[in-house]
């Protein structure tokens, strides 16, 4: 731990708890209610219609099928959504080697945001947290497409839309379930939850545990070696009208990588299709650099936070309180490691916590009107990493052991720091509903001092420390203020109780591209020699933001719904990576310029008992607005192309057949073809995977509630494909990675309830 921030901060999360026991109103709340059209015909996910803006709900049965047998990936849940394209490097989504991308819009850093019931406990470091939850603990998952409202979607990014996950409280009457899934690549899955039911004293309580591991598909090791996890839930009635709800966890997760392709690998899968890491030692170190066990990584979450909810007839409120460590390490070959071939071990550790306050009052209502207004407060400090706080270098011995080789990274940073209140107003007019409001966004950037790491020996990171490492003025860089007003508006028109239409428009924001400093301390001589400083370079890194308009319209009948959409969205301070020759080095900065347009369909019907088919289709352009040039006045001609890894067209199909106890569910998608660069020179083709769910529910039995048994089979007709793209938006060098997509792995499942 740093020493600057080193002490525990959950007796913080507590006490902000705590605090709001004197806010008591007059009656019990209610919990959020979720509502989506033609949810009653069974679909996996629909667009949620309760106020004007593009928000989409994925419902339990939706996240059991797209989530896959695994359960632990959110962002693989929001798979069959029309304008999302997900991908893993394995067939059940827990690898750390994924992607998502939404409207075009990129992965990695600037991926839609995290939150969980509401609060920020999502990436941190690189790593992220939307594989820390059993999904078989979450009712619903709501995705905002679009700008995002200014009460939901706080946190690091929202640029790329913003994911919250609804947790299914303890139950009312005592229960449980447990569930053990097997399948291909030695998967298997332990999963069990047990319910208090209501106790005398009004307490709710959960608790569940689950084991999760699978060999790798192609290569030597696992992913994951081991993922365990506990967690709890607790509602508390606590009088006068408070409720508390409390969450905890703590989940483990080690694996082995999966080695990245070429292009030109990429473009020749019946050779590399199965190309992975080596699975034995040679003696040298040039090619032990991709030995399996020296790419690896560990990484350990624990988290606790909840809600404190008052309210009355005409008030509602509510205090949040959140708290999450991390703490874990990576091992990645490189073939340039301090100057040689060698291992980097990154050692992080870190501590984020918080707290969101929110009032909601109705200011006027009557027969056809009303109008209510919401205030807010949110507050949020994230220690390091990002960048990268310290890393090693390892020299590798012909018999395979680790040598010390030197420091590649040694850093102190301060804190990022957040602090947003919004407002807004919400109401209704006969056939007309409405929201406008703001949010004030102040992001205090980190501090950072580089050292030079040169003759110390291996330690701790605080020892290391101990040994009088050097720095200088060029390596240091004051922390940063940054503002932004985030405005959203929105309105909406009922032309009858199955016809509506709507006009959103918001703006959202990124994270700033911390790669500068990264890149400053692995390339200092060349900047320095251009008499660059850091501070220069930190000076660029700026918020992305995104001006985002959604016109959409929603139609439902007794069997059926469609909603179309049409949306543009207008970024500014983009970060792109550029390759200055003059200097040879290749670094991201917030000069870009993008236009996002597009439109996207989807609907659901149930011609029939028993049947509902379901599907979406997405058109989708994400071009840069301009070519971009670089400080040596190279200029890179990417205006009006398509950035790389964003499909123009995708198309989702599926159908869900109920007959007697058993359930039949294929699902198909399209993923139109993509680039994996910026020039638009590497093209890979488009590709269909099909995915078959069947589910039987056997007849009670010895006093369980339910039992079923559920085959499941992923891409079904085992196609080829290239899963994965990992590529900057902008890089002239071509240097993007690629994954194959997982090949053809069946599962089966038996879970039962008591």
């Amino acid at each position: 731990m740093k020493p600057e921030t080193g002490r525990t901060r959950l007796h913080v999360a507590l006490a902000l708890l705590s605090m709001s026991s004197a806010l008591a109103a007059a009656e019990e709340p209610a919990l959020p209610e979720i509502s989506v059209v033609g949810g009653q015909n069974g679909e996996l996910s629909a667009p949620a219609t309760e106020r004007p803006r593009s928000e989409e709900t994925v419902t339990a049965e939706g996240i059991r099928i797209y989530s896959g047998p695994a359960q632990t990936n959110a962002y693989r849940a929001l798979s069959g959504l029309p304008s999302v394209m997900f991908e893993a490097a394995d067939p059940y989504g827990l690898s750390s080697s994924q992607s998502i991308r939404s409207r075009g819009r990129p992965n990695s850093s600037q991926a839609p945001g995290q939150t969980y019931e509401g609060m920020p406990i999502g990436n941190l470091g690189g790593f992220t947290g939307i594989q820390m939850f059993d999904l078989e603990n979450v009712g619903a998952i709501d995705f905002y497409r679009g700008a995002v409202p200014i009460d939901k979607g706080v946190g690091f990014v929202n640029a790329s839309g913003s994911v919250d996950m609804h947790f299914l409280r303890p139950a009312d009457a005592f229960g449980g379930q447990a569930k053990a899934s097997f399948g291909s690549f030695g998967f298997q899955r332990l999963f069990a939850r047990v319910d208090s039911g209501k106790l005398a004293t009004g307490t709710q309580l959960f608790v569940s545990a689950s084991r999760t591991e699978a060999d790798k598909w192609r290569g030597a090791g696992q992913s994951p070696e081991g993922r365990e996890g506990i967690q709890f839930g607790l509602v508390q009635p606590l009088g006068g009208g408070v409720r508390l709800e409390l969450f905890g966890l703590q989940n483990d997760q080690d694996q082995h990588n999966y080695r990245p392709l070429t292009y030109a690998q990429a473009t020749d899968l019946s050779t590399y299709r199965d190309f992975d890491y080596n699975r034995t030692l040679t003696g040298n170190a040039a090619q032990d650099v991709a030995y399996y066990g020296f790419n690896r990584q560990s990484v350990k979450n624990q988290a606790l936070f909840g809600t404190l909810r008052f309210g009355g007839p005409t008030s509602t409120g509510f205090l949040k309180a959140y708290y999450l460590k991390i703490d874990g390490h990576t091992w990645n070959g490189s073939s340039n490691a301090l100057g040689a071939p060698g291992v980097v071990r990154w050692d992080f550790e870190s501590e984020v916590y918080g707290l969101l306050a929110q009032a909601e009052r109705q200011l006027y209502r009557d027969e056809e009107h009303e109008i209510r207004g919401i205030a807010g407060y949110w507050f949020h400090v994230q220690e390091p990493p990002g960048p990268p706080l310290h890393q090693r270098a390892y020299r590798i011995a012909a018999d395979g052991s680790l040598s010390f080789a030197g420091w590649t990274t040694l850093s102190k940073m301060t804190n990022h720091l957040y602090s947003s209140p919004y407002a807004g107003l919400q109401g209704k007019s006969g056939a007309w509903s409405w929201e406008g409001g703001a949010r004030y966004l102040h992001y205090r950037t980190p501090s950072i001092t580089y050292y030079n790491g040169a003759g110390l020996a291996d330690s701790s990171y605080e020892d290391a420390f101990k040994q009088n490492p050097a720095t200088s003025p060029d390596r240091e860089a004051s922390s940063r203020r940054l503002t932004n007003w985030l405005p959203n508006a929105g309105v909406a028109y009922a032309f009858s109780p199955r016809a509506k239409a709507y006009v959103n428009y918001g703006r959202n924001y990124g994270v700033p591209a911390f790669g500068i400093a990264t890149t400053y301390n692995a390339a200092r001589a060349q900047f320095v020699a251009a008499g660059t400083t850091l501070q220069d370079l930190w000076n660029q890194a700026d918020q992305e933001l995104s001006d985002n308009l959604d016109i959409g319209l929603h139609l439902a009948g007794d069997d059926w719904y469609l909603s179309p959409v049409l949306y543009d969205a207008r970024y500014r301070n983009r970060s792109v990576q550029l390759f200055d020759p003059l200097l040879g080095v290749s670094y991201a900065q917030n000069a870009g310029k993008a236009h996002a347009y597009g439109g996207e369909i989807e609907g659901g019907w149930s011609p029939m008992q028993g049947l509902t088919l379901f599907g979406g289709l997405s058109l989708s352009r994400f071009e840069m607005s301009q070519d971009i040039e670089a400080a040596s006045g190279v200029v890179l001609a990417t205006a009006g192309k398509q950035v790389a890894d964003a499909p123009r067209f995708m198309a989702k199909l599926g159908a869900s057949y109920r007959q007697g106890g058993w359930t039949l569910t294929p699902t198909a998608r399209y993923i139109g073809a993509r680039y994996g660069d910026a020039l638009n020179t590497q093209k890979l083709p488009g590709y269909v995977v099909v995915d078959l769910d069947i589910r039987y529910a056997l007849p009670r039995f010895a006093g369980l509630k339910r039992t079923t048994a559920a085959l499941t089979v992923m891409n079904l007709f085992d196609r080829r494909y290239i899963g994965i793209i990992s590529s900057n938006d902008v890089d002239p060098r071509g240097t993007a990675t690629f994954y194959p997509g997982a090949p053809r792995a069946v599962a089966a499942t038996l879970a039962a309830e008591f």
